[in-house]
């Protein structure tokens, strides 16, 4: 949902892409990770009471985000010295924390929507259906994921990261009220003009050309593996020779080509004009007839025999082939640009207050 929804399981998957750049030759060369956080900072940060933001009636503590983090981080404990690896904590609980503000500004406008004396009953009525849902969907997802089998071992496995089952039912459950909302804000099949489809479909014109590619063959002889030309020339004409006298083409590739590909009978799966560094290979592929085999060819490399088993000529895909897909580009791209909206409206009407905005200046 365009950055809004935020899930345990699904942020540790992308803060451990982060990681891995962040964390480069750590515990293998002698670097240390740059400092982007003064001390004080990342040891309020990292404290898990500590308040990070207010959202209109929100608040977001640092342990709402702390279990992220130290799952993505556990395989590298002890690998990297601790005072560097608080500063990744710190890091990324702030990197998380924009995120957590969009869902928390979503969840104010929820409660907004609700009058103040169904309030009780409106809660009671979510935790009973999205809780039967959690423990349906989620709970058996997230003990696959950990390698447990029970709840009782689960509730200790996420313990580890300072969390519990309680602090992630209540976690899906936002991210099912924020979905709620969105798709309350956004028009699920957005009108596509005619003309807007053709407009895309002219500025993205090249896109849509696609290049000549075929399917081929090849026998090959390198001069590197054979004492004089001569005998190259004398190892592809006999292969050709064999293959014209009613041989197997790809039996013969196995069993005598030095191509890259001779293992596989001398294969090559679709391959795009212009892409070998053979030009004199390329040519041939792309003007022999289809299932002839070529005559002797000589490049710096080698002797070959080549035969073309499919070829697709270079062309555009034409605008009715390519419609559907447009308008679901487009179509997606509204969708974006109404949630993007009805978050900046939220931002614009809501206090927000974050940690960093007071203690930055400070530095």
């Amino acid at each position: 949902m365009a950055g809004i929804q935020l899930r345990f399981f699904v942020e540790r998957v992308a803060l451990c892409g982060l990681l891995i750049s962040l964390l480069v030759r750590a515990g293998v060369g002698q670097e240390r990770m740059v400092r982007a956080l003064p001390p004080h900072l990342v040891s309020m940060v990292t404290n898990p009471t500590e308040q990070l933001a207010f959202v209109g009636d929100q608040t977001i503590l640092a342990g709402d985000l702390l279990p992220a983090v130290d799952q993505a981080l556990q395989q590298y404990v002890g690998k990297v010295p601790d005072d560097d690896m608080q500063q990744q904590r710190a890091l990324f609980v702030k990197q998380m924390l924009p995120r957590k503000i969009e869902v928390k500004l979503v969840m104010v406008d929820f409660w907004r929507s609700i009058p103040a004396d169904k309030k009780k009953d409106v809660l009671a009525n979510i935790e009973k259906q999205i809780d039967k849902q959690y423990y349906d969907e989620q709970v058996p997802e997230t003990m696959k994921l950990l390698g447990v089998d029970s709840l009782a071992t689960l509730q200790e496995k996420l313990k580890q990261f300072g969390t519990s089952i309680d602090a992630q039912k209540a976690e899906f459950r936002e991210q099912m009220l924020v979905k709620s909302m969105i798709q309350q804000k956004v028009t699920r099949e957005p009108v596509i003009t005619h003309d807007q489809l053709l407009q895309y479909y002219h500025e993205h014109s090249r896109d849509y050309d696609i290049a000549a590619r075929a399917r081929w063959e090849q026998l090959s002889v390198r001069f590197d593996k054979f004492p004089d030309r001569a005998s190259a020339d004398q190892a592809i004409v006999e292969m050709g020779n064999q293959v014209l006298r009613g041989a197997d083409f790809a039996a013969v590739a196995r069993k005598f080509s030095q191509g890259a590909t001779a293992a596989d009978g001398g294969y090559y799966d679709w391959t795009t004009q212009g892409s070998l560094v053979s030009e004199v290979l390329d040519h041939a592929i792309f003007t022999l007839p289809v299932n002839e085999m070529s005559l002797k060819l000589e490049d710096k490399t080698g002797f070959h025999i080549v035969r073309v088993r499919e070829r697709q000529e270079a062309h555009r895909i034409e605008f009715t082939e390519a419609q559907a897909d447009i308008r679901t580009t487009l179509q997606e791209e509204a969708r974006k640009r109404q949630i993007r909206e009805y978050v900046d409206k939220l931002r614009r009407d809501t206090y927000i207050w974050t940690i960093f905005d007071q203690l930055e200046g400070e530095t």
